[in-house]
């Protein structure tokens, strides 16, 4: 099984992070990374400190069980967001070299690191496995799967995707006939899918993967709204020319 690395985006109160550990039940050799902003004012940098101290404590506490959680902090200036996103992108390159299962932790922190991550997600799914959240209301824990637009520029991927989600469960011949491609380019954009882990297949009946769930209404709308911006785009273009 991947080792797992877990970017916290970390504020004042050291409870979710906690609860990080806990729920995503980190084990030896799992990392722990708190991302925090660097603070001007005394109080922040103490409130902050108090709160990075109790969770070194309950690591160095855990411990004395077997369970050697390494821990890592990223302080963040937040004044310039590009040298802040060069940052966490080498970080997460040598990561995934050495095999980590990567995962962003939203909950918490300063809105500026969570727009960062939520960047960096879209435009480097490769390098970023899964968001995770905490809903507020209820205290629910979600986790969502990475996927970016461009992975799915291609039409025909949308055709499919758009094809399966209105039927659940399909066959791949029954996929070639209603769009009229081959069985080859079935064949090779099932296998891609799956290599994303978007689908699921038995006994050559394919079906979207539960994992994915979250996206259906995006696989659904998505062909129709990338169509309609190329009309659009088409037609400011007539009249610009």
């Amino acid at each position: 099984m991947a080792k797992k690395a877990v970017f916290v985006n970390m504020g004042f109160d050291p409870t979710a992070t906690l609860e990080i550990i806990s729920t995503t039940s980190l084990s030896s050799n799992d990392l722990l990374i708190l991302v925090y902003p660097k603070t001007t004012d005394d109080v922040s940098r103490l409130r902050n400190e108090q709160a990075r101290t109790q969770i070194k404590n309950y690591i160095n506490a855990l411990k004395t069980t077997g369970r050697r959680i390494e821990l890592k902090e990223i302080e963040l200036e937040l004044s310039d967001t590009s040298s802040d996103i060069d940052e966490l992108l080498g970080i997460l390159i040598d990561l995934k070299r050495r095999g980590f299962y990567v995962y962003f932790e939203l909950t918490g922190g300063v809105r500026a690191i969570t727009v960062t991550m939520c960047l960096l997600s879209t435009w480097f799914p490769y390098l970023v496995d899964e968001l995770t959240y905490v809903i507020e209301v209820t205290r629910v824990r979600k986790s969502i799967p990475v996927i970016s637009p461009a992975q799915l520029s291609s039409k025909t991927v949308l055709n499919i995707l758009s094809f399966l989600i209105d039927r659940k469960q399909v066959r791949r011949k029954d996929i070639c006939k209603a769009l009229n491609v081959s069985e080859s380019c079935v064949s090779r954009i099932i296998s891609f899918l799956k290599k994303l882990g978007i689908v699921e297949e038995r006994l050559r009946i394919v079906s979207l993967s539960n994992k994915f769930s979250y996206y259906t209404s995006i696989f659904k709308n998505l062909k129709n709204i990338l169509q309609s911006d190329e009309r659009i785009l088409f037609n400011l273009q007539d009249k610009k020319d």
